[in-house]
């Protein structure tokens, strides 16, 4: 009887250990999934920019918001003061909203120059 006590022991111990790494794993996994959100939030926090590079632009600039079909090149064509280039203007868009590109999305506010 002995020898029967230790073998269903020995099997109770090894189920055990398998549902402590089992929670092991899910602790990680989960550890990581809140770390990768976090690292995503910073990284389009930065890519939006701030508040601040937002409340240093002088009151004389006019804000304008995407709708579905604009571009670039139609919002500086429609705001550029008489005489000044098209592909001028459209430049000044672009380094005032800290564009890489021209792609536009829909609810997307620019500040105008």
């Amino acid at each position: 009887m002995n020898s029967f006590t230790k073998t269903v022991s020995s099997k109770r111990s090894g189920t055990v250990s398998h549902k402590r790494s089992g929670k092991a794993i899910r602790y990680l996994v989960l550890t990581l999934a809140v770390a990768l959100s976090f690292s995503f939030g910073l990284f389009f926090k930065a890519y939006a920019g701030s508040s601040d590079d937002l409340q240093s632009l002088p009151a004389s600039h006019k804000m304008t918001d995407v709708i579905k079909g604009d571009t670039l090149w139609s919002i500086a064509q429609e705001n550029a003061p008489k005489g000044e280039s098209v592909r001028s203007y459209m430049q000044q868009i672009k380094k005032l909203n800290h564009l890489e590109g021209t792609t536009l999305r829909p609810g997307q506010i620019l500040y105008l120059p």
